[in-house]
């Protein structure tokens, strides 16, 4: 078995005193190739752990004021490549581009590393990166979160979540809590400003992967059960169905209200456990016709599993100022208040409270902890399973092309990423996707037209007396 050590040495500072200039550079020694040493000098070294915070399956939805447009991304291979260090709270994505190392992401709450693009290389070929500091987002910001009615939740909870099975005694019950894992399913929303600062898909997904995978590290001291943010969907929004009257801010009871209500039409695909819009313009609460800047986030209280279980968080893209934001966030959705109470007190500085305590800002108290506990215990057993892994498709191979309609397919095809509700669906073939054995299955949810591109069945007619075998529209034996 190898380990990678990664040494960044320090070629030379800018100067800003704040930032620095490196060279990263592995070296292969014997363990096991899951874990990493990044060493940046004497005062830092990382020991990285191989991190999992992507869905296998990875629904990516590109969204425009008229239409969806949605992929299935395979996240093998940037999962591979993302890491966490516990002791720093450290988030990062190494690659291997070119023979050479490359590192982004986060090395503590204040510095960062990327690479520069137009920086020269070292004589052994090694990719400049610049490490530099950045200013979190004001913890005074967040305001008072909001309660759903119980109406709203209550479809998602167990009547009677106190009472044990008969015949299973107390012990049993609380051994197999200590074994319970709450692996929360997130849909991300990124905002017009937000997502318009990554050319590629894959850049968006690989910062939002790094993103999560350091929100996650504030909920590793949670046990019974023990909780991980899974991200099975993004959605890249170009139009402005959350935006506010205003160019620069947005309002956050307006832009929340309009989150609630849009996840209530189920009009973001996929299955997921909370919903969360991350948007790269000011945050603003407007009341009584005062405008009051300088908020960091919003959300809904303990209504995860439900329409309302949605939030809304600042960020400046590619600078992951907003993670501390969404981890808090989050746990509100997940049924954690205010740190105020005589046995958690405000003072001490931990997540759900604004004072800074050091490390304790990156930990949840033992009343978070304890909130998370009571609403999880409530939620019935669809919300507490892991949906997004099952393949739609594996359970329907047995049908092939000439005996299942077009329509019936596109239907069958869509109703996993409707969250089981009936739409009317249709099919649009192209000639050019025709060719490829590719169709559009699309359906309306009022005037948004949502299309899946989606293969054509074995055997199912592409053209005009061909059919499709392997992906390839032609004249086949069979």
């Amino acid at each position: 078995m190898r380990v990678f050590i990664i040494i960044l040495q320090f070629a030379f500072y800018s100067d800003a005193e704040k930032d620095a200039f490196v060279y990263p550079t592995i070296l292969q020694e014997r363990s096991t190739e899951r874990n990493l040493v990044l060493r940046l000098n004497d005062k830092f070294t990382l020991n990285l752990q191989r991190s999992s915070v992507l869905a296998d399956k990875l629904l990516f939805v590109t969204t425009s004021d008229e239409v969806n447009h949605l992929e299935e991304i395979d996240t093998s291979a940037i999962q591979k490549t993302l890491y966490h260090d516990t002791h720093y709270q450290s988030s990062v994505r190494v690659q291997q581009r070119d023979d050479a190392v490359q590192v982004e992401g986060i090395i503590n709450d204040k510095l960062r590393i990327k690479p520069v693009p137009e920086g020269e290389r070292s004589m052994k070929g090694q990719i400049l990166h610049k490490i530099y500091e950045v200013n979190n987002m004001n913890e005074g910001s967040f305001i008072a979160e909001e309660k759903p009615r119980k109406s709203h939740i209550e479809a998602n909870v167990d009547q009677n979540p106190s009472a044990k099975p008969k015949g299973v005694n107390s012990r049993r019950i609380e051994e197999r809590r200590n074994r319970e894992e709450f692996e929360v399913e997130l849909h991300i929303i990124c905002d017009q400003k937000h997502q318009s600062n990554f050319d590629k898909n894959e850049d968006l997904i690989g910062y939002m992967a790094v993103f999560m995978n350091a929100a996650n590290l504030r909920y590793l001291d949670i046990r019974n059960p023990k909780v991980r943010f899974l991200l099975v969907g993004i959605t890249r929004e170009k139009g402005k169905p959350f935006r506010s009257r205003h160019s620069r801010y947005t309002d956050t009871t307006e832009t929340l209200n309009r989150l609630q209500a849009y996840e209530a039409e189920k009009k973001v695909p996929g299955k997921h456990d909370a919903l969360l819009l991350v948007t790269g313009l000011d945050l603003v609460k407007v009341q009584n016709g005062h405008l009051e800047k300088g908020i960091a986030g919003r959300a809904f209280m303990a209504a995860v599993c439900s329409s309302h279980g949605v939030g809304v968080a600042e960020d400046t893209a590619t600078t992951y100022m907003g993670v501390n934001t969404v981890a808090h966030e989050l746990a509100h959705i997940l049924g954690s208040d205010h740190d105020t109470s005589p046995r958690c007190p405000w003072r001490e500085g931990y997540l759900m409270s604004y004072v800074d305590g050091g490390l304790r800002k990156y930990r949840l108290s033992q009343c978070s902890q304890d909130s998370i506990r009571d609403v999880y215990r409530g939620l019935n057993s669809q919300c507490k399973r892991v949906l997004t892994k099952v393949n739609y498709m594996d359970k329907h191979r047995e049908f092939p092309g000439e005996t299942v309609g077009v329509k019936y397919y596109c239907r069958k095809r869509i109703f996993h990423y409707t969250k089981g509700k009936k739409v009317k669906a249709f099919a649009l073939k192209g000639t050019q996707d025709a060719q490829n054995c590719k169709m559009q299955c699309c359906y309306w949810q009022g005037n948004m037209r949502t299309c899946w591109p989606t293969p054509m069945l074995e055997r199912m007619t592409c053209l005009k007396g061909k059919t499709c075998k392997r992906g390839v529209c032609g004249v086949h034996e069979w």
